[in-house]
């Protein structure tokens, strides 16, 4: 499940995600950041993971066609988590982004959730 977190600065979308992930779910977010993208361009992510149970396949395939279409507007995208394994594919992944220019991803401790609004907001 997505919840949306009410964020101060108008270009951050902020989302908690808690088990498993449906379309539905990407149904209510992708809107939200085309709307962000319409007034910003350059839009930065927040995502604090609670628990994550993993994805539907028809979730994976919405997040991929949206992916495609927004990943040029995502400046910054901060990933706030204390799930063990979560954490090391986090580590690779923020390896990985320079594939896609433009894109600086952080991951950090829930303790360190303040940081992590102070930085994505910046």
């Amino acid at each position: 499940m997505i919840h949306i977190l009410e964020m101060e600065s108008p270009n951050v979308l902020g989302i908690r995600v808690s088990g498993r992930i449906e379309k539905g779910d990407v149904d209510t977010v992708m809107p939200l950041m085309k709307e962000k993208i319409a007034s910003s361009d350059k839009i930065n992510l927040y995502v604090e993971l609670e628990s994550f149970s993993g994805m539907s396949m028809a979730a994976v395939m919405e997040k991929f066609r949206h992916a495609v279409l927004s990943i040029s507007h995502i400046k910054k995208e901060a990933v706030v988590t204390d799930i063990s394994w979560m954490s090391a594919v986090l580590d690779v992944t923020e390896k990985l982004y320079p594939i896609f220019p433009g894109i600086e991803v952080r991951h950090f401790p829930t303790e360190k959730r303040e940081e992590a609004l102070s930085w994505i907001a910046s």
